[in-house]
């Protein structure tokens, strides 16, 4: 998802390209977290890393978006409920690669509720069975 300011100019685009990016400087998450490695990753991938504007420094959604409310800076992010927080523009960015990273935890020594399994089904989910002892 890239959010703008209402004022800024891509406020009125329906759906935007990475390409679209590069006349704005892009802020988006610190490559120390995994989202941040998966945002560079796809960047890199798609060929536009080296044409953005790229500040790649910033530890979650709120902070991304405090920035982003009162400037001309583009924010790549996650499209979380922390953003409603905040008068910002949410426009859907095309790309096409997947980045969630779904996360499940439970104890082994408890059997799996009917609709955990489900849902490892749906994600196609490896398990493992390591036990936290905690």
């Amino acid at each position: 998802m890239v959010i703008v300011a209402p004022t800024h100019p891509l406020a009125n685009r329906r759906q935007l390209d990475l390409a679209d990016l590069t006349d704005y400087p892009v802020l988006t998450y610190s490559p120390e977290l995994l989202i941040g490695q998966k945002v560079q990753r796809t960047l890199q991938r798609q060929g536009v890393a080296s044409q953005l504007k790229l500040r790649a420094a910033y530890p979650d959604e709120l902070s991304i978006a405090g920035m982003v409310q009162s400037s001309l800076a583009v924010g790549l992010v996650a499209d979380t409920l922390y953003l409603t927080a905040f008068d910002l523009v949410k426009i859907p960015v095309t790309v096409p690669e997947d980045l969630r990273v779904i996360y499940a935890m439970y104890r082994a020594a408890n059997p799996q509720h009917a609709a955990l399994q489900q849902l490892f089904q749906l994600f196609n989910l490896r398990t493992t069975t390591e036990d936290a002892s905690n």
